[in-house]
């Protein structure tokens, strides 16, 4: 038996076992080896590994006359869609993707692709203009099931047969939240114990389009909806029913609180007035014990870098929120400033900047 190709309107499809004078050899199967910039994706990916327990959704365009390295802006004249939108998985936990059904490589020509993922995103992709777009996608807002929307952009050159598998690079399409707590200084550790995080009116509804610019930079444009409807829901990063179950703030290094590990994975949006971080947290009191829970709140947009107000989440950035707690009061503050927020913040990829200062 012999494996056949046959190739209508561009699209290649593999013919069953069958008798027939008409064959060659196959090509050899499509396989991508996709990259992050920076379990089905339900948590902030880290580290720039794409994880094998993602699939994603693979477009190809295919031009007969164009030869492998063949630049995107020379490619597309001619060419036809080969795959519309195809599931693409790790099938041996390898660093190569191919399709959940294999599709194999034209026996000419060459093809360039762009992808997204996860596949049930089911973004749509314009050729002509290099972009995906999804108008009213949602965010969960049970963090134990946020999706890091990745999307890789149309190859910058075509690919052939000859290639073992398509390196592709994916960007995050998401801003990925974490809050720490802290004890000031040794004094304080150990005096206080953190019930719950949440954080209000975030968006979690929005459209976007994907776009490449003159200097080849791939940028994000999200419209966040204005729906009250879309916001009402807080988000409950950190949450024990009971006051012993809570978190106690023994060490001076930043610790993480979140229920949902790397959950906290939001659409990048303008924070508003009411957009806003709320701790209930209890503290020792000098008879002992802890006292009854309190609540603080507040305004995310109040944060600052610097002198600059952090007032904007945009894609690919991880936000790394601290707060500090002190059982001396914040010296210099006033009375009423035990607890001190000083946001950090840092790129995705690990980079390392300055701390934030937040008053």
């Amino acid at each position: 038996m012999k494996k056949i190709i046959s190739i209508v309107l561009g699209v290649a499809a593999l013919a069953a076992c069958t008798k027939t004078s008409v064959s060659y050899e196959q090509p050899g199967e499509i396989a991508l080896a996709p990259v992050t910039r920076a379990n089905m994706t339900k948590a902030a990916i880290t580290g720039d590994v794409f994880p094998t327990g993602n699939d994603m959704g693979v477009y190809a365009y295919y031009n007969t006359d164009k030869t492998a390295g063949t630049a995107k802006a020379d490619f597309l004249e001619g060419s036809a869609l080969y795959l519309n939108d195809v599931q693409f998985v790790n099938r041996n936990n390898t660093a190569n993707w191919g399709g959940a059904t294999p599709y194999y490589w034209p026996k000419t020509g060459s093809l360039v692709f762009a992808a997204y993922s996860p596949k049930k995103a089911e973004l749509a992709y314009d050729a002509t203009g290099n972009s995906f777009s999804k108008t009213g996608y949602v965010q969960k807002t049970d963090l134990s099931k946020t999706v890091d929307l990745l999307w890789s952009p149309m190859t910058a050159t075509s690919h052939d047969k000859a290639t073992a598998a398509v390196p592709m690079k994916f960007y995050h399409a998401m801003s990925w939240i974490t809050i720490k707590v802290k004890a000031a200084n040794d004094d304080s550790k150990s005096k206080f114990r953190v019930k719950s995080i949440h954080l209000n009116n975030i968006i979690h509804k929005g459209s976007f389009v994907t776009s490449v610019d003159p200097d080849d930079n791939n940028i994000i444009k999200w419209t966040p909806s204005t729906e009250a409807a879309d916001k009402e829901t807080p988000l409950s990063v950190f949450n024990k029913a009971k006051s012993e179950d809570s978190h106690v703030v023994a060490t001076t290094a930043a610790v993480e609180l979140e229920d949902a590990v790397r959950g906290t994975v939001v659409i990048p949006q303008t924070l508003g007035e009411d957009a806003t971080l709320t701790i209930v947290f209890s503290q020792e009191n000098p008879a002992g014990g802890f006292t009854a829970d309190q609540n603080l709140t507040f305004k995310l947009k109040d944060c600052k870098v610097g002198t600059t107000a952090l007032d904007n989440w945009v894609n690919g950035k991880h936000y790394i929120y601290t707060l500090s707690f002190n059982i001396k009061g914040g010296e210099g503050e006033g009375d009423n400033n035990e607890i001190l927020i000083a946001p950090e913040l840092e790129p995705w990829k690990d980079v390392t900047v300055n701390d934030i200062n937040a008053k």
